[in-house]
């Protein structure tokens, strides 16, 4: 074998030169009102905005901002649960045509992504973009661990009557990830974002009902502007791949199911129909706690003494062999869950990586023991994570490689098993199948997806 230069020596591999081209950032503004609120409030908790340029969208690069005020009575003060903890629904749309629509997201992004994969840099990051204070437990605290090792929830006092916090946010939806830029130039009509606002409760925890408004909000976008030869060839590559552009990226649907009051069991339908799951997470919710200004309800996961869980699509079971959350000892020592977080990892595909983050879960956050794992956590207290996954891909450097339900129309359902004898409440089982997304962007300038 011929021995070659490493790349440290190798002068000949440069980098190509790119095309000549000009970056700006520009401000898009939502159409009607300029402030929001929550469902129910006398502002209206809708906002659409249109992002449409002569350009290419780096939407990797671009992100939200707005102001969160606090408009509840004088002696009223707020603390905000995790990061968008408020936007009940996300939906992308482009001349009519709805390309990405993804309900709960709040349950899914603070209750399920935020803590699962947010490093101790990402909570830094959150103490200046998403009003995240970064207080840890304090030593002695129950459970006695180190200052260190816990951030715990935003204190209820965090924000005055008559205050506000600037948020800059990522959506976390899979339009707005793509790996490349999505043509704007070569797009009709753009697209639009629009966003639902929850119930008042669902932004955190208040010394009173809690009431707030949006304003301020845009959408700060990372324009490309490129040389009109350049959008010429990207017309003759469209005109010779069958007239279209394809942007592959994933998205996830919201399913959900009840868990009764103190039965051991539960059976969930997820009538998911789509070409490929990448894999499925869920986690259990308590609805007055959503609703109300005592508990972080949005971000937190009760586990309803679930004891193990496995899916069922159409006659196979997956896996075969149940996962377990609650065998081996003491939740509150750590390694009785073991089994479940890990597979939680696997679908997030960071089971090999070392530099995994998830700096909320722990042995003292993950599954709690005792009668905490009934009641959703309060102001300053640690937070109760019960967040569970499967992944279904075969590789993950391919489209399409997961479970097809769409073909044959197979049924889904997730079968709970519960330790029972206990005193649970009942809990709100929030079901999201992620799914590989291939957008497509037309020769005549419209746009489709196919999931």
């Amino acid at each position: 074998m011929e021995r070659v230069a490493p790349n440290d020596l190798n002068y000949d591999d440069v980098l190509p030169l790119a095309v000549e081209s000009k970056s700006q950032v520009r401000d898009f503004m939502p159409e009607g009102g300029s402030v929001y609120g929550p469902n129910g409030g006398s502002n209206p908790n809708i906002c659409r905005i249109p992002v449409n340029a002569d350009a290419m969208l780096d939407a990797r690069n671009s992100y939200l901002r707005f102001k969160l005020n606090n408009t509840t009575s004088s002696s009223g003060t707020l603390g905000v649960d995790f990061p968008q903890s408020f936007i009940k629904r996300v939906r992308i749309s482009s001349g009519g045509v709805v390309l990405e629509d993804i309900d709960a997201y709040n349950r899914l992004y603070a209750g399920i992504l935020y803590p699962s994969q947010v490093s101790l840099g990402g909570v830094n990051e959150g103490s200046i973009c998403s009003g995240q204070q970064q207080t840890m437990l304090a030593a002695g605290t129950t459970p006695a661990i180190a200052v260190t090792n816990v951030p715990v929830h935003n204190a209820n006092s965090q924000l005055a009557s008559g205050s506000g916090l600037d948020m800059t946010i990522h959506l976390a939806c899979g339009f707005l990830n793509l790996e490349r830029y999505i043509p704007l130039v070569m797009m009709n009509a753009g697209f639009v974002i629009e966003l639902e606002f929850d119930n008042a409760g669902s932004v955190g925890v208040g010394s009173a009902a809690n009431t707030w408004t949006i304003s301020d909000i845009r959408y700060t976008a990372h324009l490309i502007d490129l040389q009109r030869d350049f959008y010429d060839r990207l017309r003759m590559v469209m005109d010779g791949s069958g007239g279209v552009l394809q942007l592959s990226g994933y998205t996830y649907r919201h399913f959900s199911g009840q868990w009764p009051a103190s039965a051991s069991n539960a059976t969930i339908n997820v009538p998911a129909r789509v070409k490929s799951i990448k894999s499925i997470l869920f986690k259990q919710t308590i609805e007055a706690d959503v609703s109300g200004h005592t508990k972080f309800g949005v971000s937190d996961g009760l586990t309803h003494g679930l004891s193990s869980y496995q899916f069922r699509i159409g006659s196979v079971v997956y896996p075969p062999t149940a996962i377990e959350t609650r065998t081996g000892g003491s939740a509150t020592t750590g390694g009785a869950n073991a089994q479940a977080y890990q597979e939680l990892r696997k679908s997030f595909g960071t089971l090999g990586n070392a530099e995994h983050g998830g700096i909320y879960v722990n042995h003292h956050t993950y599954f709690l023991g005792g009668s905490s794992e009934y009641t959703g956590s309060a102001t300053g207290a640690i937070p109760h994570l019960a967040m569970c996954g499967l992944d279904f891909e075969s590789f993950r450097s391919r489209l399409e490689n997961g479970i097809n339900t769409s073909d044959r129309s197979l049924p889904i359902t997730l079968e709970l098993v519960g330790e029972g004898g206990g005193s649970q409440v009942a809990t709100t089982t929030d079901v999201f199948v992620m799914a590989d997304a291939i957008f497509y962007v037309n020769m005549d300038g419209s746009c489709s997806v196919s999931i």
